[in-house]
């Protein structure tokens, strides 16, 4: 099936994550392996710059159930976040790169001081696989999605859920904000992707005509619309505004 990425030329350098333990930083131009981050024993999960390219935040199938914060330049590790229970499916980074947010097989997210370690606090609530989580743009709330059928908003200051996102009828892959923060688009594994009111967590509308698992679902920078691909090896693309396809992507195999 497709599985979504979006890759922008003026982001050099570019960043992958491996089965074999490591991430790895090359340059966009030549091709050139620039910094080998190892430190893992097993599978990548998933590796992301922050967003001024200085640090690396990585989460691995290795058994640790950490995540690590890298220096770009030294490939050193700066900090482990420690203290989840079980697998840490996702970690990204807040906008300004002050924290980190883990999503993980224990049934919670955390949001972390992304320099020190330092777990600020656990979001529990979720019944199942916390899948992925992902920062607001503001750095106010996190968005969380998890194998119970739901997605929650959670105030990052206090640690609360402010709202639970329900509709799906099966587990739900990922969630995102809109960049203004004031969307929710969720993919699932019910065929379909919705988009919600973050503040009143009320489905705005309901994007239908994938015919297997939604795997990934994002907004275009202007929020005008959604981009989701699925198993079905389609990925297509709809109107934010009105819930329609307007384009569908066919060819992968």
């Amino acid at each position: 099936g497709a599985q979504l990425m979006v890759v922008n030329v003026a982001d050099i350098p570019i960043l992958t994550a491996s089965a074999d333990g490591s991430a790895r930083v090359w340059d966009g131009v030549s091709g050139q392996c620039l910094r080998t981050i190892a430190g893992h024993g097993g599978v990548m999960c998933s590796a992301v710059f922050s967003s001024n390219g200085a640090y690396v935040l990585t989460a691995s199938d290795d058994g640790t159930n950490n995540a690590h914060v890298w220096s770009t330049d030294t490939g050193c590790c700066i900090s482990t976040l420690y203290g989840h229970q079980d697998l840490v499916c996702s970690a990204v980074f807040s906008t300004d790169n002050e924290l980190a947010v883990t999503a993980s097989y224990d049934l919670t997210a955390r949001i972390w001081r992304a320099a020190t370690g330092w777990c600020l606090r656990t979001l529990k609530g979720h019944k199942g696989t916390v899948y992925s989580a992902a920062f607001s743009k503001d750095g106010a709330s996190v968005l969380t999605s998890s194998d119970d059928d739901t997605a929650r908003v959670w105030n990052v200051r206090t640690g609360r859920c402010t709202q639970t996102l329900r509709g799906h009828r099966d587990e739900i892959s990922s969630a995102v904000f809109s960049h203004d923060g004031a969307y929710a688009l969720t993919a699932s594994r019910d065929h379909t992707a919705m988009i919600w009111d973050a503040t009143t967590g009320t489905c705005v509308h309901k994007l239908q005509g994938h015919s297997k698992r939604v795997c990934s679902a994002s907004f275009s920078t202007d929020g005008a619309s959604v981009i989701t691909a699925s198993r079905d090896r389609m990925v297509k693309v709809w109107d934010a505004r009105t819930g329609t396809c307007i384009l569908t992507l066919e060819g992968h195999t």
